[in-house]
């Protein structure tokens, strides 16, 4: 029984953490198919090579000796030897007749306090090529002023600990914004394991993202206070793509965990957490304009002085809400969990709304099935042992911690710890209904 719950205890801890993308270069006819493809050291490549063909790496049909594949399927993973060049390849027999491809491996530029590439982010960026990795340790970064991407298609990356948990962080001394994408950015723009805190600006005190589409993944956004919108993230015709990401403890006057202003990003396992609006709307996030869709994602304790604890929604907005969790959120007001204004609709799909002040939903919305709207809460989601409105591996540790010795990781009401517990706790696993 040991043995299995170790593995359990692996396999969920390695779901957070980066692993190696896979890629297939096929032929077709007298092409390779992509015949350009971009990726990282460590990546695995599967070449589907079709008869009276060879997938051969050199140039001017010359073989350099990395690789040559005859008909098959074969894999090449990509080695650190190659990074930050380009490894051309060909067909031996077709090669005088143009088919041949290019395979662009990103080099990885690293970051650290000392005995890396450089000591600073954003000269790391101005180094930076398209498809590059920027790679952070764990320790925390003080720039001195913002950190600005300038339009490249690279990765920022922080490291993890055991549990998946970022140890890169990313301080703004309570005197600049901490990162700003601005520049065209598109989703292959990449932020990913990293603690953005103390930042502080007119609009966007973590960061802001204007006409730009980042993809932010594993990042938590803390203390970031902004004067006017968005104290953790603002986005304005922004469609950023979030998973992960956790939002706690950020203020600004309205949306106090996010503001989204003609934009829609898309939210996935996303938390916000003790976030503030101070004298306006929209603790957790305000939408203007925007329709983004929230998948998994959970709301607690956000507070505003005005409307929209949880959510305010304003400005024709609709979000897409689906199986998230709105609970112990507050508004002055009205509003506590979501405020739907004027020519607003948010829809909701299995989603839970309770325990919420003053009350839980104003304004009109669309109930699309499976959702809880009530004053109170019930204590319905077993393995919750924290109850944070989520099982995770915070409570398989906790029930592991109490196996076959106490009845601290009871889920099934029989007065000890056993192995059907664990079973109905992996069965619930994920946010809360």
């Amino acid at each position: 029984m040991r043995y299995i719950c170790t593995s359990i205890v692996a396999t969920l801890v390695l779901v957070g953490t980066s692993t190696a993308d896979n890629y297939t270069i096929a032929t077709n006819g007298m092409t390779f198919a992509p015949a350009t493809l971009d990726v990282q050291p460590g990546d695995i490549i599967t070449f589907e090579v079709g008869p009276y063909h060879t997938a051969t790496s050199g140039s001017s049909c010359s073989s350099d000796g990395l690789f040559d594949y005859g008909s098959g399927t074969n894999t090449w993973t990509v080695p650190d030897s190659v990074a930050g060049t380009t490894v051309d390849y060909f067909c031996i027999p077709h090669c005088s007749m143009g088919m041949t491809g290019a395979i662009n491996v990103a080099d990885t530029i690293t970051v650290c306090s000392s005995g890396c590439d450089y000591t600073s982010i954003n000269d790391a960026i101005d180094a930076a090529s398209d498809g590059d990795v920027i790679q952070l340790s764990s320790q925390t970064y003080y720039e001195g002023v913002e950190i600005n991407t300038e339009g490249k298609a690279i990765t920022i990356s922080g490291t993890t600990d055991a549990d998946g948990n970022s140890t890169s962080i990313l301080d703004g001394n309570n005197s600049h914004r901490v990162l700003i994408c601005q520049t065209g950015e598109g989703a292959d723009t990449v932020f990913e394991n990293l603690v953005v805190r103390n930042g502080f600006a007119d609009n966007g005190g973590g960061m802001r993202n204007g006409g730009s589409r980042p993809t932010l993944t594993n990042c938590t956004f803390t203390g970031n206070v902004a004067q006017q919108y968005g104290g953790g993230v603002q986005g304005l015709s922004s469609w950023s793509i979030m998973t992960n990401c956790t939002f706690t403890g950020n203020e600004a006057p309205s949306g106090g965990g996010l503001y989204s202003s003609s934009g829609n990003p898309t939210l996935t396992n996303c938390t916000f957490t003790g976030n503030e609006a101070g004298t306006g709307d929209g603790g957790g996030v305000l939408l203007s304009f925007s329709n983004p869709t929230l998948e998994n994602c959970t709301f607690t304790g956000n507070l505003a002085n005005h409307y929209g604890g949880g959510m305010w929604i304003t400005s024709s907005s609709s979000p897409i809400i689906i199986t998230c969790r709105f609970e112990g959120n507050s508004a002055t007001f009205n509003g506590g969990a979501l405020y739907s204004g004027f020519q607003c609709n948010p829809s909701l799909t299995d989603t839970t709304v309770c325990g919420n002040t003053t009350d839980q939903i104003d304004g009109d919305w669309t109930d699309n099935g499976g959702n809880t709207v009530a004053d109170e809460c019930t204590d319905d989601c077993t393995g919750d042992f924290d109850d944070n409105g989520e099982v995770s591996v915070d409570d398989l540790l906790a029930l592991l911690a109490a196996y076959q010795t106490n009845a601290d990781g009871d889920c099934d009401g029989d007065g000890d710890t056993d192995v059907d517990d664990l079973l109905l706790l992996i069965s619930a696993w994920g946010v809360c209904p």
